[in-house]
């Protein structure tokens, strides 16, 4: 049997969220009309309903309690998930590794 540490589900999840999103913005975008929706706000939005909604469902599977400060940290992934569809893996993590170049060097 498979065993996944839950660093390696979230990760799991996370990628998979990505491309998920992916895969719908280009049928958005093959359905839409520049007039309608932007696209980056379609995808911040898909986002964050797909992985509220994964998110949710995972607590229901392993029998996790609800509470607030999941749901804002569901609502903050969702916004990473964005991020990832709309400028790559390469991006954030060159401005994750600048963001902790900033904290550990003092204040500059």
């Amino acid at each position: 049997m498979l065993n996944v540490t839950h660093f390696g589900l979230f990760a799991t999840l996370f990628a998979v969220l990505v491309i998920v999103v992916n895969i719908l913005t280009q049928i958005f975008k093959s359905f839409a009309s520049k007039s309608e929706l932007p696209t980056r706000v379609f995808v911040v939005l898909i986002s964050i309903v797909l992985t509220v909604a994964t998110f949710l469902a995972a607590c229901q599977i392993y029998s996790i309690t609800i509470v607030w400060y999941l749901i804002v940290a569901a609502i903050v992934t969702g916004f990473v998930v964005a991020y990832c569809a709309m400028f790559g893996y390469d991006n954030l993590y060159g401005e994750l590794k600048e963001l902790i170049k900033k904290l550990f060097s003092g204040s500059e």
